[in-house]
């Protein structure tokens, strides 16, 4: 299910889109075992290469849902591209903004 969710268009950068987000999402483990089974916990990360050349980064932790990553994408700016690899919650992105891909540098 696709959604349209609200977007930042103001505070770090200025109003300006950002040249560049990339998106992954990483599991930890809170507690080696628990009753025989391992405990995760998944963090979902962000990248932002801005206009004037700073970066800075974001996360949010939960499960590896399409919800978890719709908390994380609603208070970015907006960007030019959005980098990710091809797990699922990232394919509603708009396709001609989207670039699928694994080990991708920030920079071209």
């Amino acid at each position: 299910m696709r959604r349209r969710v609200a977007r930042c268009t103001a505070g770090v950068t200025g109003g300006q889109p950002a040249l560049v987000t990339a998106f992954d999402e990483m599991r930890t483990y809170r507690q080696a075992r628990r009753r025989g089974k391992r405990q995760g916990l998944w963090g979902g990360t962000t990248v932002v290469s801005e206009p004037e050349g700073s970066r800075w980064a974001d996360f949010e932790t939960g499960d590896r849902s399409e919800d978890a990553f719709l908390r994380l994408y609603e208070g970015l700016p907006e960007a030019e591209l959005y980098r990710t690899d091809g797990y699922r919650v990232y394919e509603w992105l708009t396709a001609d903004l989207h670039q699928v891909s694994k080990g991708l540098p920030l920079d071209d």
